[in-house]
């Protein structure tokens, strides 16, 4: 699951208790780029001075003005909602063209940007919420080494997806060579016996090779996927394969030794027909577009929205209400009923 910034901002507005007027321009702006015109604004009348989104608000244009751009704000100088007029301080990109939706806002959408990014990072490291990795490149390589430029593999490298050290498993795999010929697009072995259809969605990796691609389609003895990142990208007599078997549950692997000078790598004797199955904790993805996603699902985002509120009153130095956003987050993550939450929240790192 994945929330867009669009989604996630919509959450973290009701906690700042800033929910934007929304309208669509319905004719073109000032020549001069410093106005934006939408009749529906003077329905609105009333709305401006009861939600302080006055002058010195923001007037914000999630598409921005010009095509390619992106999420252009203004600093609002004047409202004539009488009018649907409303003039900026600093001229937009181009003239804001009819049909173009426009936001206004009393805080500013980038420093929301910010602190929402600031959110998924320290939430990462709080280790309550966080992005869940999963990685299967790495197999079992002993004593399989025929030709000359293999070799029996001992040490592993976690994938650079990891930030911390996963916890390994290992499952069980199908192995054995390619007999369809030289050059050949997807991988046969006359003597395989792989359940019709069982590996599709399944990496396939070509050892001798080192390209793997997900299979779309399987009989007993072929499997087709489009390989990617080794030699040749394809299959040749003898190139070595290895798939993981699908009904193979995986089993917890302990038996291997970390290098204390990488952090990130690893000593394991893995028998050839097992892969190793990571899995671990990675940060969220940072907000970068107004279609850009985090990995939250919406009850975590509505959740972790209130942190993003903590951040921002932190920013600007709002201790108060810092706290106040601190606090209901800290209410969903650590509910009363547990033993943690019996304690008074210390809030004196704020």
């Amino acid at each position: 699951m994945s929330i867009s910034w669009t989604n996630f901002r919509g959450y973290m507005d009701e906690a700042l208790q800033d929910i934007p007027i929304t309208a669509t321009t319905d004719s073109a702006g000032a020549s001069d780029y410093t106005t934006a015109v939408a009749t529906s604004l003077v329905e609105r009348y009333d709305d401006f001075g009861e939600n302080g989104l006055d002058f010195n608000s923001w007037l914000y244009i999630p598409t921005g003005t010009k095509t390619g751009s992106t999420m252009e704000e203004r600093r609002i100088k004047e409202i004539a909602p009488e009018t649907g007029s409303v003039l900026v301080y600093r001229p937009f990109a181009a003239q804001v063209a009819t049909a173009t939706a426009i936001e206004i806002h009393k805080f500013k959408p980038s420093d929301k940007l910010k602190a929402a990014n600031r959110a998924l990072l320290e939430i990462y490291h709080r280790r309550d919420f966080f992005n869940q990795v999963y990685n299967t490149t790495l197999y079992g390589q002993n004593n399989y080494g025929v030709p000359d430029e293999e070799f029996n593999k001992y040490l592993y490298s976690v994938p650079s997806a990891f930030i911390e050290f996963p916890q390994i498993y290992l499952v069980d795999a199908y192995i054995g060579e390619h007999d369809g010929g030289d050059g050949a697009a997807a991988l046969s072995d006359s003597s395989a016996n792989f359940p019709v259809d069982g590996l599709i969605g399944f990496p396939v990796y070509n050892k001798t090779d080192a390209s793997s691609g997900t299979t779309t389609d399987n009989d007993g003895t072929d499997v087709t996927a489009t390989l990617a990142g080794g030699t040749d990208n394809d299959w040749d007599d003898d190139d070595e394969y290895i798939i993981q078997k699908p009904n193979s549950i995986p089993s917890v692997f302990t038996d291997y030794q970390r290098l204390d000078n990488s952090g990130m790598k690893f000593y394991a004797y893995i028998p050839e027909d097992k892969l190793l199955l990571l899995q671990g904790r990675g940060p969220l993805t940072a907000f970068s577009t107004e279609a850009g996603t985090t990995e939250l699902e919406n009850d975590e985002a509505r959740i972790v929205a209130y942190y993003a509120g903590y951040c921002f009153w932190d920013s600007i130095g709002q201790r108060e209400k810092a706290e106040i956003c601190l606090g209901k987050y800290m209410a969903f993550v650590k509910p009363k009923d547990t033993l943690s939450c019996m304690m008074k929240l210390d809030s004196s790192w704020l």
